[in-house]
Parts: structure tokens; sequence; C-alpha cells
């Protein structure tokens, strides 16, 4: 389950990595989060073409939704535009550092469990925006339930 998540931390520092190459490249110290910010958004919509699973992808800049491609099983209902209340991505933007969170299907306002990892950008000590990723559980909720029968099931053999 935490294999994708994994994955988005590790594509988003090899993005940022990118910007710190002197020739050709933009270098992270003269470049702002914001800057940064915006080519994801230009990016976004090809994360789920790179990345193995089904995500749901938004990306807030200045407070704000600036983009949100929502996954097939699970979406939040954001609208672009829209500022940040509450969750996980404020709380990332609160704190200025990754957070990622598993919240059940019953505490779920969407009656599906799923995870939430976001990643905050900064433009000097200010953060100005963060990523954020997001991914259904049921098909790990479904593998662990059959997983669980199997064993049942040999444990009566």
């Amino acid at each position: 389950m935490y294999t994708n998540y994994a994955l988005h931390l590790v594509m988003t520092y090899l993005f940022m990595w990118q910007f710190q190459i002197k020739e050709g490249g933009f270098n992270l110290d003269e470049n702002k989060g914001s800057e940064i910010l915006e080519h994801f958004i230009k990016i976004a919509p090809c994360y789920n073409e790179v990345t193995p699973g089904d995500m749901g992808i938004a990306i807030v800049k200045d407070g704000k939704y600036a983009y949100y491609s929502p996954a097939d099983d699970l979406d939040l209902g954001i609208v672009i535009g829209d500022p940040i209340t509450q969750g996980v991505a404020k709380q990332a933007m609160e704190e200025g550092r990754p957070v990622t969170r598993v919240i059940s299907a019953e505490k779920s306002s969407y009656d599906v469990g799923y995870i939430a990892c976001v990643v905050p950008f900064k433009d000097g000590d200010k953060v100005v925006g963060c990523t954020i990723v997001t991914q259904s559980v049921s098909i790990w909720e479904n593998l662990n339930g059959i997983s669980s029968e199997v064993v049942a099931s040999s444990q009566q053999l």
C-alpha cells in the first residue's frame, strides 16, 4: 500500500533534485517553491501514466487548490480555487513538512478508506503550497480479507 506513496516522495524529490543541476537546469536555491509548483501543475495530468496504480493528485498554491484530478475510485470533490480549510494538506502546510496519513473508511467523509501523502513547498521559510496524492485502500483491504480467509481455510486442513 505504501509503495505508491514512497514512489510519490521519490518522484517529488527527484523532480526537486533536477532543479539543482547547474548546467542547463535550474538551481533549487534560485527557484521558489511557487515556481516549482507551477511545473508540477504542468506535469500533473501525466502523473497517473508514469506511476503504478490509480491515484488522485491535487496541487495547492497560495492556500487554494490550483489543480485536481481524482482517482477513478476516490473523488474528494475538490474544486479548483477553493481554499484549504482542513485535513492532511492543511496540517502539512502549517507544519512545513511532508505528512502521510491513512484514513479508514469509518473516519472518511467519502465512505472509502484511503491514504493521503502531502509534500509542502516553500519560498524561503514560507510554505506556499503542496502536492497531494491520494489512493483508495479498498484493494488492499480486499486482499487482506482474502488472505485471512486463505489462512483460516489452511488451518482447518
